[in-house]
């Protein structure tokens, strides 16, 4: 699976001598996603240094400048956003993840990206990455400028959404560039809190 000359899409199932470290991994994942407020798409990622240690975790919601919202569940119903056919300003659980490591970690680094129902299930992940081999559009050159070399998804799950059973890891390169990245995020990087 040659990515139009940039890199390639590494495939793990069972049997793969790498696939029961990142089905742990996601398992975390899905733990992380757990805590998002958001009621429409829990999302959970973490970021994995090269040493293999977890160094930050992160799930798709609210900023901290939201206040309350913070610890209250979004609906599909109350989304001022969803109902007015505007994207989510809340935060990427990608990103929520890079901002709470520490930054010595994310050089070399892959990040684990789930999705999962109502019922803690992982849900197959219709992410760019299957299609085009790339990461999200607004996220990659974010990962890409603080040194994430990839990002594994979840392209397969078992019938009852417990486990993965193929998983893509996407590298993160220069072709992921687009017009939203803000030159202003390494310094956000740099001055960032973790954020809980």
């Amino acid at each position: 699976m040659n990515q139009d000359n940039t890199g390639v899409v590494r495939v793990l199932r069972n049997g793969h001598p790498e696939f029961d470290r990142a089905v742990d991994y996601f398992n975390e994942a899905r733990e992380v996603a757990a805590s998002s407020p958001c009621a429409i798409d829990k999302r959970g990622a973490i970021v994995v240094g090269a040493n293999g240690e977890i160094a930050g975790r992160g799930y798709n919601g609210p900023d901290i400048e939201w206040g309350d919202w913070i610890t209250t569940t979004c609906t599909e119903a109350c989304c001022p956003y969803r109902n007015n056919n505007r994207p989510c300003p809340g935060l990427h659980a990608e990103l929520r993840a890079i901002l709470q490591a520490p930054r010595d970690t994310l050089r070399g680094a892959a990040v684990y990206h789930v999705k999962i129902d109502r019922n803690m299930r992982m849900v197959r992940s219709r992410s760019t990455c299957t299609r085009e081999r790339k990461a999200c559009p607004d996220c990659a050159p974010k990962l890409r400028e603080v040194g994430i070399r990839e990002i594994g998804i979840v392209v397969e799950v078992s019938e009852d959404g417990a486990r993965p059973t193929e998983i893509h890891m996407c590298p993160i390169d220069g072709s992921q560039d687009n017009a939203y990245f803000y030159t202003a995020f390494r310094d956000l990087i740099d001055r960032s809190t973790r954020i809980a």
